[in-house]
């Protein structure tokens, strides 16, 4: 599919982000803004056309679910459990507490991420 003639591209090499955007100001000095936006209208259309053929998805039943995940949940939820204690008896401030518990909800998050992420490279 040509969009544009020859004159003013080389049309061998791939085009990425940066390159798109020098691309369609050289278009648009020469050409215009409508035919323009017409090639980017177009450039756009055969993208998702490609991502629609490629059809890379994943399935929830594809995935591997670690054995420890459960146990990474269980120690991240005990850890909440104190935080709420040490709160509950004054230790802590509400915005200690707030910070403590997103810090353990990352960590809970990464840790669960990086077990999936060992199950796949095993």
């Amino acid at each position: 599919m040509q969009f544009v003639k020859n004159d003013l591209i080389d049309t061998t090499t791939i085009v990425r982000s940066k390159s798109l955007k020098k691309l369609l100001s050289v278009i648009y000095d020469v050409r215009g803004s409508e035919e323009t936006v017409q090639i980017a209208d177009k450039i756009k259309d055969l993208g998702f056309r490609f991502a629609s053929q490629s059809a890379i998805s994943n399935n929830i039943f594809d995935m591997i679910i670690p054995v420890s995940k459960k146990d990474i949940i269980k120690l991240g939820e005990d850890k909440v459990g104190k935080i709420q204690k040490n709160r509950y008896k004054g230790f802590l401030s509400d915005d200690e507490k707030y910070r403590l518990i997103i810090t353990n909800r990352k960590r809970i998050y990464d840790d669960v991420q990086s077990s999936i992420q060992q199950e796949y490279t095993e």
